[in-house]
């Protein structure tokens, strides 16, 4: 997508947030929906941070490989402005699912948290993979700490 603006003409600020910006997200948010349906099978991952403003965010990201054979990721949502509990990161997840229509049953990598875990469950994720990066991790931290 190209933008193409007259040289005579500045928008304003609330033209490239209401405007500009939106029908960039839409024509993104199609070419993706059209990636996400063309492949044979993606995975979801989700991992949720808190800002130093105390701010939650969940990350709900789908990867997959594409016809040409190179890893894809799509952020699909980001931002919770309620905790981090099990309950609300379903309602991300479920939101994500709709916003993209994701077909029920994707595949999930996450954190080790419980909330996670519920989540996934809630949500129909299968199978639900623990993240083996941050399992190694906590063993390790374990190990060195007794």
């Amino acid at each position: 997508m190209v933008l193409v603006l007259d040289p005579q003409y500045v928008p304003t600020r609330q033209v490239f947030t209401d405007t500009i910006i939106h029908d960039i997200y839409l024509q993104v948010k199609e070419d993706v929906n059209a990636c996400l349906h063309l492949t044979y099978k993606f995975a979801l991952t989700t991992n949720s941070c808190t800002s130093r403003a105390t701010e939650s965010y969940v990350r709900v990201t789908a990867c997959f490989i594409s016809l040409h054979w190179k890893l894809q990721s799509y952020v699909c949502k980001h931002r919770l402005y309620l905790s981090h509990t099990g309950a609300n990161n379903v309602a991300v997840l479920l939101s994500a699912f709709n916003e993209w229509e994701i077909l029920s049953n994707p595949p999930l990598v996450t954190e080790n948290a419980s909330n996670k875990v519920v989540a996934s469950s809630e949500a129909g994720c299968n199978p639900h993979i623990c993240c083996y990066a941050q399992t190694l991790n906590l063993a390790a931290q374990k190990y060195l700490l007794h």
